[in-house]
């Protein structure tokens, strides 16, 4: 996961990584990056905190992050052909 809006840092779960995994990984957040998708989900949080009574703004925000996660992944599925899917789909489940 990337953390930070002014200066991004990446954060990983300490164990090792093949080095697919991490190209894959890389893309994946670097998309993300590229995206400003972290300026989008503050944006989400606050308005989820100012109107947390409302079910709709929790609905939204949930979905959008999921949306945010299917687009990253098909993108780089999109730049790594089609010989990257299953790996990068196993990865998913693990």
């Amino acid at each position: 996961m990337i953390f930070g809006c002014i200066r991004p840092v990446l954060l990983l779960p300490e164990c090792t990584y093949s080095k697919s995994e991490l190209e894959i990984i890389f893309r994946h957040e670097l998309v993300h990056q590229k995206r400003k998708d972290i300026i989008y989900k503050l944006i989400l949080m606050i308005a989820n905190c100012i109107h947390w009574f409302n079910p709709l703004v929790w609905l939204a925000f949930s979905y959008s992050g999921k949306d945010m996660e299917i687009s990253c992944d098909e993108a780089v599925l999109k730049q790594l052909g089609d010989k990257i899917k299953q790996p990068y789909s196993a990865s998913l489940v693990n």
